[in-house]
């Protein structure tokens, strides 16, 4: 996924997480076991990946369950999102919301 279906698919299926910045990167699945190395997303690879998108921090939210495009619930994998600080990804996720000024109001200062 790129930056925009990641905003797309966070906004979408998980709010709350978007409304502080998070934005989901994948899905993992829950039962990976130290030794399988290759279907597992680390933490230092997932923030070299996204480095354009300025992330400081990723959660593997193990709480949650991952959803699927359809809007279904897939219990076998939990999703993992990145922390960005980049200005307009966190306007675009609605983590930060911008003033909006009337220009009616600007004419009368």
């Amino acid at each position: 996924m790129n930056r925009e279906d990641c905003i797309e698919y966070t906004i979408e299926h998980y709010p709350e997480l978007a409304k502080k910045g998070w934005l989901y990167y994948t899905s993992q699945r829950r039962d990976l076991k130290d030794s399988d190395k290759e279907g597992w997303a680390r933490e230092e690879d997932i923030l070299r990946y996204t480095k354009g998108w300025n992330t400081t921090h990723v959660s593997f939210a193990i709480w949650l369950n991952s959803v699927r495009e359809d809007g279904t619930f897939n219990r076998n994998y939990y999703p993992v999102f990145v922390k960005t600080t980049k200005k307009k990804t966190l306007i675009d996720l609605g983590a930060i919301v911008l003033p909006k000024i009337s220009i009616w109001e600007l004419m009368d200062i």
